[in-house]
C-alpha cells in the first residue's frame, strides 16, 4: 500500500476525473474512493486515461451502509463498483459505516471475506470501527 493516497470523499462527479487525473500524473499511486460518494464511474475513467498499469495502482473503495447486510447484496453492489472503475479486482474493499446490530456487522464482513477468496478484491477492512467493533469481528474468529 502506497504511503500517500487520494481521497475522493466531496469530490463531485463532474470534478472527479480532472482531480483524480492530476493526482496520479503527480505520482499518487493510491486512490480511494466509496460507493457512497457517487463518482466511482468518473473514478473510474481518470484511472483507464491515465495508462497506468493496474498493477501500479493501490485502488480502494467502501461499502456503502444499503448494501451490507448479506453476500448476495454486498456481492452485487461490489460488482457495480468494479465495472464503474474499470477494474478486475480492488487492492482493498472495506465496510464504510458499521450497521447497528453485531449480526450484520459480521454477516458484512464475513461477506467481504468471501468476496477476498473469489478474486473480487485482494484485500479486506474497515473504516469508522471502534475498538468494540473490532473486538466483536476477532470474537466471532473471523479473520481480523
Amino acid at each position: 500500500m502506497p504511503l500517500i493516497g487520494f481521497g475522493t470523499y466531496k469530490t463531485p462527479p463532474a470534478s472527479t476525473t480532472e482531480a483524480v487525473s492530476l493526482a496520479l500524473q503527480a505520482g499518487v499511486r493510491h486512490i480511494d474512493g466509496a460507493q457512497d460518494y457517487k463518482n466511482e464511474r468518473e473514478l473510474g475513467v481518470a484511472v483507464r486515461e491515465s495508462g497506468i498499469p493496474r498493477s501500479e495502482l493501490f485502488l480502494t473503495s467502501k461499502i456503502s451502509n444499503e448494501n451490507q447486510g448479506d453476500l448476495r447484496k454486498v456481492t452485487t453492489s461490489v460488482k457495480r463498483t468494479l465495472k464503474s472503475l474499470d477494474t478486475p479486482y480492488l487492492d482493498c474493499l472495506y465496510v464504510h459505516t458499521p450497521l447497528p446490530g453485531s449480526s450484520l456487522r459480521l454477516s458484512t464482513y464475513a461477506a467481504l471475506q468471501q468476496l477476498k477468496e473469489e478474486g473480487f478484491c485482494r484485500s479486506v477492512g474497515v473504516a469508522n470501527y471502534g475498538v468494540p467493533h473490532l473486538d466483536e469481528i476477532i470474537a466471532s474468529g473471523l479473520d481480523a
